[in-house]
């Protein structure tokens, strides 16, 4: 029998797939980097059918396996070196420019696209985890759901995950891992404009707010189609919720306000 592990020593790691839902996997080289997260609950999330033929008998009388697709989240400090991966395997358009200095610029625009779609635009990565010296290979995963927030100065993020499909791993990975780039208590800034369809975000710092909490869901859901398998075929999207919770030291009149006035 093998010997229980502690969770500190599991680990994750992600890779862009080059054809959607196409799993990449850990031992082939160049393709992806291990991520240091805090936590994760992915996990196979299964449908069953049961049976209710009426045949003198209270119970059912057969079951069969239904579709199933991947689900769970990823807690993680937001590191420079590993958020891009999962910006792309969203509903963002990633634009890469540089280097300059050695050092890479990704601007992330969120877009229209409706779906994961196989042959259309939608990116997806694939997921593996090692728990307990067990790996897991999760494929077509992509981030439906994102919360920052600040906590003790350290920005961090929540990433709910859909995914189509789990594997097991090609084989025993060897994991290696880069130092930390952390964004701290230095490294943020809040700005305000008014309300309108372009705002500028060009005036001075706003330093009346103490701590927020950042949630964009796309309202992802995974489909299925008539397919000769039980995976997801693709993932949806929905509506863009964009949510923003605070607090505000309310230093005038006019910032009672504002807060009173939008929302």
């Amino acid at each position: 029998m093998p010997n229980a592990d502690i969770g500190g020593n599991g680990s994750v790691w992600i890779g862009l797939e080059t054809t959607y839902g196409t799993a990449v996997d850990p031992t082939a080289s160049g393709v992806g980097v291990w991520c240091p997260i805090l936590s994760e609950t992915l996990k196979y999330t299964e449908a069953k059918y049961y049976s209710p033929q009426i045949r003198q008998t209270t119970i059912v009388s057969d079951s069969k396996q239904a579709y199933y697709h991947v689900e769970g989240d990823i807690v993680m400090e937001v590191d420079c070196n590993y958020l891009p991966y999962f910006l792309y395997a969203s509903r963002h358009t990633i634009i890469k420019t540089g280097p300059v200095s050695t050092v890479y610029t990704y601007t992330a625009t969120p877009s229209n696209i409706g779906a994961t779609y196989p042959g259309g635009a939608g990116r997806g990565i694939s997921i593996a985890v090692v728990r307990d010296a067990i790996g897991f290979l999760y494929s077509g995963c992509v981030v439906q759901n994102w919360a920052f927030t600040i906590t003790n100065g350290v920005l961090q993020v929540t990433m709910s995950i859909l995914g189509l499909a789990e594997a097991d791993l090609a084989g025993s990975p060897s994991q290696s891992w880069i130092d930390p780039s952390l964004l701290g208590a230095d490294a943020h800034s809040i700005y305000l404009d008014t309300a309108g369809t372009s705002p500028a975000f060009g005036g001075a710092r706003d330093t009346t707010f103490n701590g927020f909490t950042f949630n964009a869901n796309y309202n992802g859901a995974p489909q299925n189609r008539i397919v000769p398998n039980r995976s997801a075929t693709y993932i949806s999207y929905g509506e863009t919720d964009c949510t923003y919770d605070t607090e505000l030291d309310f230093v005038s009149k006019t910032e009672y306000n504002n807060m009173t006035r939008w929302t």
